[in-house]
């Protein structure tokens, strides 16, 4: 029964990181074309936090 409830925990981890790798390629996509307009500030620093959130997405496809 505890193994189920672990199993259950994982897929629902599974389903909530490849939502959150949509929303951050989706915040790259968007933060890049800011960024080509304004040139601002406020536009790297979304880049980097969304190219962060890239690399932890990929990571996580290999299994750490």
């Amino acid at each position: 029964m505890h193994q189920f409830k672990n199993l259950r925990y994982i897929i629902l981890l599974r389903k909530t990181r490849f939502i959150g790798l949509m929303i951050s390629a989706l915040m790259f996509m968007l933060n890049a074309y800011t960024f080509n307009i304004f040139h601002s500030k406020n536009a790297e620093v979304g880049i980097l936090i969304s190219f962060v959130g890239l690399l932890y997405f990929i990571f996580d496809f290999k299994g750490y």
